[in-house]
């Protein structure tokens, strides 16, 4: 019983160092919204928010974001020159990106490693 009672107790402490590992914001996410009376996708790039129409079609630009693709707390966006974020707030590793920023300004996506 006691052998049984130190294992729980171990797993729920292993459980919760796990969660602490999980970053707490996101660097950015996607979500429905209302913006200027109509319902778009809205982005929001390190607290800045970006509303476009037709989320999901390719060739919707905006700051040069052309796709994206999100479920299953994953995110997939596809940006005008051809590079894709990666993004699972479950993981440590944030973004995978083949450069560090995209846009210049307060438009800036930096690729957390």
């Amino acid at each position: 019983m006691r052998r049984g009672v130190k294992r729980a107790i171990a797993a729920v402490a292993a459980t919760g160092l796990a969660l602490v590992a999980i970053p707490g914001t996101p660097a950015f996410a996607i979500s429905k919204v209302s913006c200027t009376s109509s319902t778009v996708d809205i982005i929001t790039v390190l607290n800045y928010h970006h509303c476009y129409s037709g989320a999901g079609k390719v060739n919707t630009t905006i700051n040069g974001v052309v796709r994206i693709k999100a479920g299953n707390n994953t995110a997939f966006v596809t940006l005008s020159n051809g590079d894709v974020i990666f993004y699972n707030p479950g993981e440590s590793t944030s973004f995978s990106a083949p450069r560090q920023d995209y846009y210049g300004g307060p438009d800036r996506l930096v690729a957390m490693r």
